[in-house]
């Protein structure tokens, strides 16, 4: 209240003795009183990053001024993580009244090398600049052949010592792969005018969903390049294996990437909960193939 009231006081007295210099005058001497009563970098912090105001720590701050405004950046950090923030301030002035209008920023700081895998945990999700994929999209998967029928699915899983289930002439199961995979996972597939044209490989994890996740997606990224799209990030509440867990079984946590050709060629890695259908929380690698594709792979043979 002591701070108001200097404000106040304050203002009454340029009212007075300074009207006759003018609004603009008036409003930079208001400013001050103002700026002195800003809250702390550590309060103001506090909320963008989620982190205590007591636990917050700053420095590297630095500030550079513009013909009515200016800017300002500091490093916080908090718990192990650090993060840069920036504050931009605009003056506007007029004939009666002045006031500033204020913009503040927190993102984490990107480690050296590693944009991506920062990105992931920056305090405001951006999702991943939309590129092709950098190899071809693949012509069989898990030793199953797209563009194959029932059949021919059915001889490779049972082949490989597996257990083929079908409930249609649409879809079917093998109960894991025909080639090691080095997990093991259900194959779900599923045809297209007779002939195979998707294939979902479906693996939970006994334990670490979270090197799992990475393990497999930095696998395709090495093979396929950087996945087009990441629907959804970890918010802080569930990057902890066990809160995780916890997360994918809530259904409050679901993680998408994806692959795309532009051609109807994709592939789509999801963890959690389906998101159209009922069933457990997984892993799962989908990859999918255009109908015509399909036909003129049967053609072919």
């Amino acid at each position: 209240m002591k701070c108001a009231s200097f404000s106040f006081e304050l203002g009454v007295v340029i009212d007075v003795r300074f009207r006759a210099m003018g609004p603009r005058f008036i409003g930079i001497m208001l400013l001050l009183p103002i700026a002195a009563c800003a809250p702390s970098l550590k309060s103001k912090t506090a909320g963008s990053i989620g982190c205590p105001p007591d636990e917050v720590e700053i420095a590297n701050e630095d500030s550079s001024l513009g013909w009515g405004s200016s800017a300002k950046t500091w490093t916080a950090s908090c718990r192990g993580r650090r993060f840069i923030c920036s504050e931009n301030t605009v003056t506007t002035s007029g004939k009666y009244a002045t006031g500033i209008s204020q913009g503040l920023a927190c993102n984490e700081e990107l480690d050296a090398g590693d944009q991506e895998s920062s990105s992931s945990k920056s305090v405001e999700n951006k999702p991943t600049p939309p590129s092709r994929p950098t190899s071809p999209p693949p012509k069989s998967v898990a030793g199953f052949d797209f563009g194959a029928d029932m059949a021919a699915i059915q001889q490779a899983c049972e082949g490989a010592g597996r257990t083929w289930t079908s409930a249609s002439a649409k879809a079917g199961t093998c109960s894991g792969p025909a080639v090691d995979l080095g997990f093991e996972a259900e194959a779900h597939v599923t045809f297209c005018r007779d002939k195979s044209c998707a294939l979902t490989l479906v693996h939970q994890p006994a334990a670490s969903w979270i090197g799992t996740l990475r393990g497999l997606k930095e696998k395709l990224a090495e093979k396929y390049g950087i996945p087009v799209m990441n629907t959804e990030g970890i918010p802080d509440g569930c990057r902890q294996e066990s809160q995780f867990v916890k997360c994918l079984e809530d259904a409050t946590l679901r993680v998408k990437f994806k692959w795309d050709w532009g051609d109807g060629n994709r592939i789509e890695f999801t963890v959690g909960k389906p998101y159209d259908a009922e069933g457990p929380s997984a892993i799962r690698v989908t990859y999918v193939v255009p109908q015509s594709q399909v036909r003129a792979n049967t053609d072919a043979l």
